[in-house]
């Protein structure tokens, strides 16, 4: 028996030859299509009761009023301290003037 096309050399630890078919980075055509498969939606096929649906809108609204406070705290009160300020000032000058006899 003839054993001189057997890959002997590999057995021992030899490496094989560099044959890298495999690309780093994938064609154009298949990130098209991951993508429209990512983006295109389909049916859920699911079913949400009317306790989990209320929950899901009861959440929506919390978040919603929740932003709203922020946007007015964040907002309103310290406007509201500057105008209180600035009266307050005006009303002090209007005072002086005021008790002042002559």
């Amino acid at each position: 028996m003839d054993h001189s096309n057997t890959n002997a050399g590999a057995a021992l630890g030899a490496r094989p030859p560099n044959r890298c078919t495999w690309r780093a980075i994938p064609p154009a055509g298949t990130i098209a299509v991951s993508l429209a498969l990512a983006v295109i939606p389909g049916p859920a096929l699911a079913y949400i009761g009317p306790g989990a649906g209320l929950g899901a809108i009861a959440v929506m609204i919390a978040l919603i009023v929740g932003v709203l406070l922020l946007v007015v705290g964040l907002v309103w009160y310290p406007l509201k301290r500057l105008l209180k300020s600035r009266s307050e000032a005006a009303g002090t000058g209007d005072q002086k003037a005021t008790s002042d006899p002559e």
